[in-house]
């Protein structure tokens, strides 16, 4: 993930004046030598293997290593025959490191990588990454471990930020099913990070968490092994429907962990009431739903769960199935007006509340916002604009 030439690249890019007295110092410069300041600007320029070389050489490193403004954002994603690394920090100045791992006998051209946006009005996509201009390449037979240790390196810092940590097993194809090979591949994967976080003296400080699974052992490989009240989004997608997501016990390990229950912002996650209790969904503030099918019994499930916690404030779903709006929207609330999103709207009064519900139906998706009547309806329009111009950005890796 590293060379041995890039520390003396971050030297390389500062000039230092050894002459400012009108004298030649002959004595070696030393990081004793140089200011606060100077070492952030070598802290910045250094990839992050070298940050655990600076912090080995004394406590003053480490403690302006540890203070850094950098913040990683970390995807590891398992392939069938390779293993993308994706890093991104971000301080002053911002770089990427893109590292494909694969066998001696691996000549892909191409490899993909899932990007997810902010905004609901985009949908979650793949794009292909050119591994001959974009990435470094590394090959070998024992090419899990290299990638496995060069995550370790990227993790070990005790104070560092994560920004976004990604890690799943994906099939080449959403289309293409999961193989005994693939479920078998997945669990070797996930037993070896979780073997990789259990090594650690710390816990990590991750913002969001984005996992690919299996099962609810999967989740439980790494949750725990977060600090809880930093992470504010969990997102959980698990391609197949196993019958360990019908056992009870194991849910329960999850939604119990402090930091499901701490983790306010955000819950994305794959056919939501087959997978979890509503109760434990009622300390989120945002739910996006990736469902195989929507009916009338969801939305109305999900509208109880409105109605139960006061601090759900948007849902957006997706449909993997077509269906009918038109009737859907019969069951969930009365008619409204048009908005430039959609043209099939409904407002459900909440009981006991001065608060509606606004549910818009477009194309195979569905979002649900909860409103104040307080607020009169053009300040309303006037936000969902700067929403949308707001988030329709993409998140870091």
């Amino acid at each position: 993930m590293s060379n041995t030439a890039s520390l003396e690249d971050a030297f390389g890019q500062l000039s230092i004046d050894r002459h400012a007295n009108g004298r030649i110092d002959r004595n070696p410069l030393t990081f004793s030598n140089f200011s606060d300041s100077l070492i952030q600007k070598i802290i910045e320029r250094c990839e992050v293997r070298d940050h655990l070389v600076l912090r080995k050489v004394s406590k003053r490193l480490r403690a302006l290593v540890d203070s850094s403004q950098l913040k990683y954002g970390i995807k590891f994603s398992c392939r069938r025959d390779h293993i993308l690394l994706e890093i991104i920090y971000r301080g002053k100045l911002s770089n990427q490191v893109t590292v494909v791992y694969a066998g001696d006998d691996w000549n892909s051209g191409v490899v993909f990588s899932n990007i997810a946006y902010n905004s609901e009005y985009l949908p979650d996509e793949t794009i292909a990454i050119s591994v001959e201009n974009q990435c470094k390449l590394i090959k070998s037979e024992d090419y899990e471990r290299l990638a496995f240790d060069d995550l370790a390196i990227a993790l070990k810092t005790p104070k560092q930020e994560v920004g976004c940590f990604t890690f799943g097993y994906y099939v080449d194809s959403v289309h293409m099913p999961i193989t005994i090979q693939d479920a078998e591949s997945s669990k070797r994967c996930y037993e070896k990070i979780k073997a990789l976080l259990s090594s650690l003296n710390h816990k990590l400080f991750v913002r969001r968490l984005k996992l690919v699974v299996e099962d609810p052992e999967d989740v439980m490989a790494i949750l725990p092994r977060l600090v809880p009240t930093f992470l504010h989004e969990i997102a959980i997608y698990s391609e197949v429907s196993s019958n360990r997501w019908q056992n009870q016990e194991n849910i329960q390990r999850i939604v119990n962990a402090q930091q499901w229950i701490t983790a306010r912002s955000l819950l994305r996650t794959q056919n939501v009431f087959a997978f979890f209790p509503m109760e434990s969904l009622m300390n989120f503030k945002r739910l996006r739903i990736n469902e195989c099918s929507v009916d009338a019994e969801f939305l109305l499930k999900l509208r109880e769960l409105f109605s139960k916690s006061p601090i759900l404030c948007k849902c957006y779903i997706e449909s993997g199935e077509k269906f009918d709006a038109e009737v859907l929207a019969e069951h969930v609330g009365e008619p409204a007006s048009s908005t430039q999103w959609s043209s099939n709207v409904r407002h459900y009064q909440l009981p006991n509340t001065d608060e509606f519900l606004e549910f818009q139906f477009h194309g195979d998706t569905i979002s649900i916002r909860r409103y104040s009547r307080d607020v009169p309806m053009e300040k309303l329009w006037a936000r969902k604009k700067f929403k949308v111009c707001k988030n329709a950005k993409r998140e870091s890796v």
